[in-house]
C-alpha cells in the first residue's frame, strides 16, 4: 500500500476523549484492536512528551491500560484499576449479546435509534452502569452517545471496533502484568454484575506491585463518576505514597 492509497482510506473513531485515527482497508476481520488501542496511549504520551504517568481506568479501558502496562511498565509512576475487564473475564458474559449484534452488523442501526430517542437513555443498558441512572445530566449521556451513535458512520465504526474484540489480546498481557511493580491499587465497587469483586482480587494476586484492594460498598462500574468521593481520596493516598 503507498501513501496516497493509505491516506485515501484514513478514517477517524470519535471517543469520550478525542478522535482516533486509523485506516480501513481490503476484507476480513478489522485491525483496530484493544491492543492498538494500548498503542495509541503510548503514542499520546510520546506526543505530550510525558514521562512517568500515574494511569487510571475503568470498564474496557482497563483491559486497553492492563496491555499498555504490560508492554510499557516503565511509563507507569503508579497504576489504579477500578471496575474492568480482567483475563478470564473479558468481555464478561453480560456483554455477549452486544458483541454478537456487532458481529453481525445489527448493532449499528440500534445505537442510532438510541441516540435519537433521548427518552430511552436512561433505561438502555449503558444507563444499568450506575446506582441511580435518574441522576445523570442529559449533557452527560449525550458525551456518551453521540460519539457512536449521532450518525451511522459513528455507529459503524464503533460496531467494528467491539466486533474486534479479542480476549487473546489482554491474556496475552498476563506475563507482563506478572512481573509488574508497578506501585497498583484497586478500587472496586461490589454492586457491579459484569465485573465482580473476585476480579479485583485476581488483579491484586497477579500483579506484584498490587498493595490492597479498596471495596465500595454497592458502586456499579460507573462509580468513579456516580459517586467520586469514594475514588478520590484513594488516589490521593496512592499518589502521595
Amino acid at each position: 500500500m503507498d501513501v496516497s492509497t493509505f491516506t485515501a482510506h484514513r478514517r477517524y473513531l470519535a471517543t469520550r476523549d478525542g478522535e482516533i485515527a486509523y485506516t480501513e482497508f481490503g476484507d476480513g476481520p478489522v485491525a483496530l484492536s484493544v491492543s492498538a488501542m494500548a498503542e495509541v496511549v503510548e503514542d499520546l504520551c510520546d506526543g505530550l512528551g510525558l514521562g512517568q504517568v500515574d494511569l487510571v481506568a475503568n470498564d474496557t479501558g482497563g483491559a486497553i491500560a492492563q496491555i499498555f502496562a504490560a508492554r510499557h511498565p516503565g511509563r507507569l509512576r503508579s497504576f489504579v484499576l477500578t471496575n474492568c475487564d480482567t483475563e478470564g473475564n473479558f468481555p464478561p458474559p453480560e456483554f455477549d449479546p452486544v458483541l454478537e449484534l456487532a458481529r453481525q452488523g445489527q448493532l449499528a442501526p440500534l445505537l442510532v435509534a438510541l441516540y435519537d430517542d433521548p427518552s430511552s437513555w436512561r433505561t438502555s443498558p449503558l444507563a444499568g452502569g450506575y446506582e441511580d441512572p435518574t441522576w445523570i445530566p442529559d449533557e452527560a449521556l449525550r458525551a456518551y452517545f453521540a460519539p457512536i451513535g449521532e450518525t451511522i458512520d459513528r455507529a459503524r465504526d464503533f460496531e467494528r471496533a467491539l466486533a474486534a474484540i479479542d480476549p487473546a489480546d489482554l491474556a496475552a498481557a498476563g506475563p507482563g502484568l506478572r512481573t509488574l511493580e508497578v506501585p497498583t491499587l484497586l478500587v472496586w465497587g461490589t454492586g457491579d454484575a459484569a465485573f465482580g469483586i473476585k476480579w479485583a482480587y485476581q488483579l491484586r494476586d497477579m500483579i506484584p506491585g498490587a498493595r490492597d484492594v479498596i471495596e465500595v460498598e454497592g458502586a456499579k462500574i460507573f462509580f468513579p463518576e456516580e459517586r467520586p468521593n469514594d475514588l478520590v481520596p484513594h488516589l490521593r493516598s496512592h499518589w502521595g505514597r
